[in-house]
């Protein structure tokens, strides 16, 4: 059984049930999926944090090894989220009680075995570029130092679904921005390709690609409709979607002139808008602005508040 003793280390501890499983008997054997529970409460030093990673990255690149941390109590530090979400199938939840905890293990954990897709890319044709992601640890922290062409992601799990058939999260919502250059010129097409590769146990070597394109008359793309069409090659076969463009009296437009044809895009928007001014308001608050600060701060919040009760309207 389990005796309390010593403090803790995260790279070794880790690094013990790694090689527990690895020589394991079971684990060799065909079409199995290797994954490490690991359910901590990450109080440690940055050095171990740092060795925890390490081992994740050598086991799931030597070994095919998933990981799934379980934070205790807290939230791990936004830094440490990224690193585990660049790591090929390593998934992180956190647990603040007992019936979250049952939650994680329980309800998610059977979504959270296999990832379903990796080494996601969307890419965005000229002349627009990715300003930023959202929706993802890993995405949003390639951005930090200006726009691109590319959003990658390591891996994708699947998500479990509400009783009425949504499933919360489980979005990237990607901020455009047209170069320069092209800025009031018509827009006559936005492409954005998403490629991936199979992540479960038999679909090595399977590939797909999805191209998803924007057509619009205007400097706006406000009289755009949207059109979809996928392809897949490999060993497997892959599903694929005709083009299909969307009726236009389906897409939603708002008084500032922006439009929408999900609800869902729609929603996320606004929680990003939320999001960035309680940043903002932090990061100003915290450098001690003074009177005109907080002035301004509150006039930001009002319209906030009645940008978001509009939207919820």
């Amino acid at each position: 059984r389990l005796v309390p003793n010593g403090g803790t280390e995260l790279g070794a501890a880790l690094s013990g049930g790694m090689k527990s499983l690895c020589n394991s008997k079971g684990s060799k054997r065909n079409n199995v999926v290797n994954r490490v529970v690991f359910i901590t409460d990450m109080q440690s030093s940055t050095s171990d944090e740092l060795a925890l990673m390490d081992v994740a990255t050598q086991y799931a690149k030597d070994h095919s090894v998933g990981l799934s941390v379980v934070g205790v109590g807290v939230d791990l530090s936004v830094a440490t989220v990224r690193r585990l979400s660049a790591i090929k199938a390593a998934r992180y939840a956190s647990a603040g009680s007992s019936k979250e905890m049952e939650q994680v293990i329980a309800k998610d954990f059977p979504y959270d075995r296999v990832p379903i897709a990796t080494n996601i890319r969307f890419t965005v044709d000229p002349p627009f570029r990715v300003l930023r992601a959202l929706g993802s640890a890993e995405a949003a922290s390639a951005f930090k130092g200006g726009g691109g062409q590319e959003v990658v992601l390591s891996c994708e799990f699947a998500t479990s679904l509400e009783k009425d058939g949504g499933a919360n999260g489980n979005m990237l919502l990607l901020q455009l921005e047209r170069e320069p250059e092209a800025v009031g010129a018509p827009l006559e097409e936005l492409c954005i390709t998403a490629t991936w590769e199979g992540g479960f146990p038999g679909s090595e070597g399977v590939s797909c690609a999805y191209t998803r394109a924007l057509n619009g008359n205007d400097g706006n793309g406000n009289d755009g409709g949207v059109a979809g069409k996928g392809k897949g090659k490999g060993r497997a076969s892959s599903s694929s979607s005709s083009a299909k463009a969307v009726d236009a009296n389906s897409v939603m437009r708002l008084e500032d002139g922006s439009w929408f044809d999900s609800k869902s895009v729609r929603k996320a928007i606004a929680l990003a808008r939320y999001v960035d001014m309680q940043a903002e308001y932090a990061v100003t608050e915290d450098v001690g602005g003074g009177a005109a600060t907080h002035g301004s701060n509150a006039e930001r919040f009002a319209k906030l508040q009645s940008y978001l009760v509009r939207e919820m309207d």
